[in-house]
Formats: structure tokens, sequence, C-alpha cells
């Protein structure tokens, strides 16, 4: 499977807030692009997508920015994932379904599942502290 450059920005970004939620301060959108190495372009989208979804929201002025809604322990990246792009974790199924299609869609349908189980266990900050002890791999 092939994450999207949206979801993996949109996870670079909830991330970079995360690092900072402790300040209780916006983090502006040229330090986000320029820390993650996300073209501003792209991540304006993306933080457009996470406010409506009800992660972030943005404060406007000179020390505006964006922050996280909730604590990065309530975020899961299943939240991220959907926010940005509600299909990803969705199984269509055929109208009309043999035997074989019907089988594919069921095993489909379980790989899924335990792929949703999987990232809403995975919270941010679980996530930020494997990056503050630099313990940035990660098994299945």
């Amino acid at each position: 499977m092939r994450l999207s450059a949206k979801i993996e920005y949109a996870c670079k970004a909830v991330i970079e807030l995360a690092l900072h939620y402790q300040h209780h301060r916006p983090v502006q959108l040229n330090d986000i692009s320029k820390r993650q190495y996300i073209p501003k372009q792209f991540l304006v989208q993306i933080m457009i997508r996470l406010k409506n979804s009800g992660l972030v929201n943005s404060v406007r002025g000179i020390a505006g920015g964006y922050l996280l809604l909730k604590a990065p322990s309530q975020i899961s990246l299943a939240d991220v994932f959907r926010a940005v792009d509600d299909n990803i974790l969705a199984v269509k199924g055929n109208v009309k379904s043999s035997k074989a299609q019907t089988l594919i869609n069921s095993i489909w349908n379980d790989l899924n599942s335990q792929l949703i189980q999987k990232l809403e266990g995975l919270t941010f900050d679980t996530l930020v502290a494997k990056i503050k002890n630099e313990s940035v791999t990660y098994y299945i």
C-alpha cells in the first residue's frame, strides 16, 4: 500500500503541531513547511481539511498559526487519514459479485479492519515520544 503525499504531509503536519502542543502557542505555516519539508501551497490545503475535521484550529495575526484542538493522545493516525482522504479506509464492493469477488472482498475487509484498528491505536503522543527518544523505527 502506498500512501498519498496528502496523507504523508498531513501526518507530518500533525506531528509538528504535537511536538509544540505543550507550548500552547500557534505554530506558523512557514515553520511547519520548513521543518517538515512540505510545500507551502500544499500545506495550506491540508490544514484546511484538518481544520474542517476538527483536529486543528487556526489563529490569525502576526503571532498566529495552527494549534491542535485535542491533546496528541486523543488524535490517532486514523483520524488524520479520514480527515484528509475519507475514502482511504473504505472498502467498496461490487453490486454484482462472483464467488471469487466475494472472497477477495472478504479478505480485503479483514485486512482493512486490521489496518484501521492499528491506525486507531497509534496516537500522536506515541509518535512524538518516539521522535523525542530518537526511536523512529516501527515494527508491525
